[in-house]
């Protein structure tokens, strides 16, 4: 069943028998034929006019929510959704439909996002365990969150609620045999260990990720010795990534990057550093130590000499947190790399970003100074 489905289901829940009593004393006629138009109509105006007539906190938690629902994506006011579900909720912590709808929306772009989702779809799944959707997207925020077992119990939750649907029966069987077929793999990587502890112990970190069994992968992670001195570190903080330990993970990414940047002239390889991502740090919100990432994958790239994708990588620091290193580095790796032939305009607008922050920056850059932009004489 759709999303469609779903809103008019939750919708005509709030039109049942009694669905309308205990209004407050102060809710006038008006108001509240205008609440009925919002609710039955979609319609936004409605919902609007409903709230200024003055509604009892319960109702006016249900004009804000309709309200949300009822604006045209292409039309959304600064009153948008964004807005007016938060104040519903305020208003009636326990509306089920403003936290089904605040959950809602794209996909999270961070864990505390993720979070938000989670804590709101629990809330909906308490006050109303009788609407699949709610255990249908809780499942779903599970599954994200590396919650395996409360991922089936939600998915055999939505069974019950809507036993004929087969596609929530086939999620249910695939999340049991998954996890199922994730511990056999976790058990086959810790015999092999064995064999081997140094190398090996790094599958039973990697298994441990889709089991989410924690505590195992801690105890793998100490035993993994390569020349990478990353890689053990590295395969745990994406395992707390996977499995909801947020803090952990940041802080594990975090050190991470410190000892990045502490072997770039020491050891440090490109293979190495690849092995974090930007978009794991960025789910973590770990905005800084992006920036520096990338400036350590720059600095590697200029020993190589490899100047363009250099400058990809001062780049996307450059977006995060400009400075003038970066601009001086910019500057240099179109130098080095293409020349200046064609290539002054730019190099010169990158030295002036420069200078803006830091005018002795020519003295760190000597090689740039027949570059650097000349003042306007009057």
């Amino acid at each position: 069943m759709g999303a469609s489905v779903w809103k008019w289901t939750f919708s005509c829940a709030l039109f049942l028998p009694g669905a309308s009593a205990g209004f407050a004393d102060t809710d006038s006629a008006q108001a509240l034929h205008a609440l009925k138009i919002c609710k039955e109509q979609s319609d936004a105006p409605a919902c609007q006019r409903a709230i200024k007539l003055g509604l009892s906190a319960k109702l006016a938690s249900e004009a804000y929510t309709f309200w949300a629902d009822a604006l045209p994506a292409n039309l959304r006011s600064e009153e948008d959704s964004a807005k007016l579900l938060p104040k519903a909720l305020q208003l009636d912590p326990n509306n089920a439909l403003a936290a089904y709808f605040a959950a809602g929306g794209p996909p999270a772009s961070n864990y505390k996002m993720l979070l938000e989702k989670k804590r709101l779809l629990e809330k909906v799944t308490e006050l109303r365990p009788d609407w699949e959707g709610g255990h249908v997207n809780l499942a779903q925020v599970y599954a994200a969150a590396g919650q395996r077992e409360e991922e089936i119990r939600e998915w055999g939750k939505a069974v019950e609620a809507a036993p004929d649907d087969s596609v929530y029966r086939a999620n249910y069987e695939k999340a049991k045999a998954q996890l199922e077929e994730a511990k056999a793999k976790e058990r086959e990587a810790i015999e092999k260990a064995k064999a081997d502890p140094d190398h090996l112990s790094a599958y039973v970190v990697w298994a441990a990720k889709w089991t989410c069994d924690v505590p195992k992968a801690e105890e793998y992670a100490a035993k993994v010795k390569t020349s990478w001195p990353s890689a053990g570190p590295g395969l745990l903080a994406q395992t707390y990534a996977a499995c909801g330990e947020y803090e952990k993970a940041r802080q594990t990414f975090g050190k991470i990057v410190e000892g990045f940047e502490k072997r770039v002239d020491a050891g440090l390889t490109y293979d190495e550093a690849i092995q974090v991502s930007d978009q794991s740090l960025q789910f973590l919100q770990l905005v800084p130590e992006t920036a520096r990432l990338n400036l350590v994958k720059a600095s590697l790239e200029e020993k190589s000499e490899h100047w363009s994708i250099a400058r990809s990588y001062l780049e996307a620091a450059e977006r995060i947190a400009p400075t003038a290193e970066i601009y001086g580095r910019l500057a240099r790796a179109i130098l080095k790399g293409y020349g200046a032939l064609g290539n002054a305009g730019e190099i010169a607008d990158d030295i002036a970003k420069g200078l803006k922050l830091d005018a002795h920056l020519l003295e760190k850059y000597p090689e740039l100074k027949p570059y650097a932009p000349q003042e306007k004489k009057e």
